[in-house]
């Protein structure tokens, strides 16, 4: 798997009096327990990791939170973190998990769109 660097965010539920961290490095880690989220408040969702230098990606698995009830969305790579080739879509809304885009290419940064369905990731793998 490669590695990959990602912003984060953190989100208080005071009702439990405890902190829920929906930080966009829970996409790499591996873990059942953990999770990133987009804020309830985006209207257009997207996460992009940095790939550290151009590699050639050959599939991403991407575990959406909430599988069943399906997901639309887009995956675009650049070179340069500023223009931007779509590279995989999901036009359908589908129930799987993992959902997966195939023969990415070179490419140093991914950005995911999710255009509809459970606006989080549990994880993201990326393979070259």
């Amino acid at each position: 798997r490669l590695s990959l660097v990602v912003s984060e965010m953190c989100i208080r539920d005071r009702s439990y009096t405890r902190t829920h961290t929906y930080q966009a490095t829970h996409v790499a880690d591996e873990s059942n327990g953990t999770r990133w989220m987009a804020a309830d408040t985006d209207s257009s969702p997207f996460i992009t990791v940095d790939l550290k230098e151009i590699r050639k990606v050959g599939e991403c698995q991407l575990y959406f939170t909430r599988p069943t009830e399906g997901h639309t969305w887009r995956l675009e790579k650049s070179i340069d973190g500023k223009h931007w080739q779509m590279c995989a879509e999901q036009g359908k809304v589908q129930v799987c998990s993992p959902h997966i885009a195939k023969e990415i290419g070179e490419t140093r940064y991914l950005r995911l769109h999710i255009r509809r369905g459970d606006a989080g990731l549990w994880e993201w793998k990326i393979y070259e």
